[in-house]
């Protein structure tokens, strides 16, 4: 039988302890892997986004610039030096060799005043333009072929190649060069090595009053003996090649 509460028992019956329970989430969240922390620096509020670049970041390929192609040094090509032959006064008696650049003097002639076959000697003195000291001399003879020189003391011969040839050989510091006309008429004369290698030519000045030639020398960086004897020699080739084509004896 029910019966009924009085206002006291149901004023205590409305004070009851009740036990609360969070109200279920409006999803559920499945539990997710550990994510990687991120390394991009965290950026102040209020400041413009600064632009990061990563390594992925792919940039556009550099052009390499082409070396422009060198010319060939100096020690693969050598550089010739050209000597220039004058000789003074009707007689053409004296004379001067200058440098490349015409004015710079290297050497003094002097050709013997007497006749092709006359024994006087030396025919030719070259001498030093700063000291006026003989450098060589040039004999030749009126029975033989061979060409004497004193250079600096020491006597070197011009020795004919053959009975009818134009050439003449010599010893050097490199070995033995031989002096040969290269062509039928005229004065132009080269000196080769045994190998055929040239080291110096003569081309004459035909249609010139005062200038002789012009002595071509392979290199600047030859040995200044070496220079002297090609220098010496090439005058003796030229000067026999005149008496020859005058007649005269050698």
């Amino acid at each position: 039988m029910m019966g009924f509460l009085n206002p006291k028992q149901a004023e205590a019956s409305n004070h009851e302890p009740t036990v609360e329970t969070n109200p279920p989430p409006p999803y559920s969240v499945s539990p997710s892997l550990p994510q990687e922390q991120s390394t991009t620096p965290s950026i102040p509020y209020g400041h413009p986004p600064q632009q990061q670049y990563n390594q992925q970041q792919q940039y556009p390929p550099q052009q390499q610039q082409e070396t422009p192609p060198q010319p060939p040094s100096s020690s693969t090509a050598p550089v010739p030096r050209t000597l220039h032959i004058y000789r003074e006064g009707f007689t053409q008696k004296r004379g001067t060799i200058y440098d490349s650049d015409k004015t710079t003097p290297l050497y003094l002639l002097r050709n013997s005043w007497s006749a092709d076959w006359s024994p006087s000697k030396p025919h030719i003195e070259i001498l030093s333009p700063s000291t006026s000291q003989t450098i060589a001399t040039v004999t030749f003879h009126a029975f033989s072929r061979t060409i004497d020189f004193l250079i600096h003391g020491h006597p070197l011969p011009l020795d004919a190649a053959g009975w009818f040839t134009r050439s003449h050989t010599f010893q050097s510091p490199i070995g033995v060069l031989k002096w040969e006309a290269t062509s039928i008429w005229g004065f132009s004369l080269q000196c080769i090595t045994e190998s055929g290698e040239w080291l110096a030519r003569f081309d004459a000045a035909y249609w010139s009053m005062k200038k002789e030639g012009r002595l071509e020398i392979v290199s600047r960086e030859l040995p200044q003996q070496l220079v002297d004897q090609l220098v010496v020699t090439g005058l003796a080739m030229v000067e026999l090649e005149k008496r020859n084509s005058r007649g005269g004896g050698a």
